[in-house]
């Protein structure tokens, strides 16, 4: 699928006359990793090829929710309180030790 739509981006590269302004991400070894493709000419080259829209990743509303509030009341009262004594006797051992 990749191969596709590679494909059809440099047939859109080659039919037209003017070059297309790409920059080239490469490792440390000078090998090519990514291409970047200014955004007229994806806009250009989606309007022409529909079915490579799906390349772009959908823009999600990110909610940022505190921790606290996601997991709130996520465990049975009786585990949390175990979980807590628990990790209380680990804190006042890891106090007490002695090096």
């Amino acid at each position: 699928m990749c191969n596709f739509f590679s494909f059809k981006i440099q047939a859109f590269a080659r039919q037209n006359t003017e070059y297309m302004d790409l920059q080239y991400i490469s490792d440390t070894e000078g090998r090519h990793t990514a291409v970047v493709i200014p955004i007229d000419e994806w806009n250009t080259i989606t309007t022409k090829y529909q079915d490579l829209k799906i390349l772009e990743k959908p823009k999600q509303n990110i909610v940022r929710q505190k921790l606290s509030e996601k997991y709130a009341g996520k465990l049975p009262a009786d585990i949390a309180e175990e979980l807590q004594n628990y990790v209380t006797q680990s804190r006042s051992e890891w106090n007490n030790r002695n090096i």
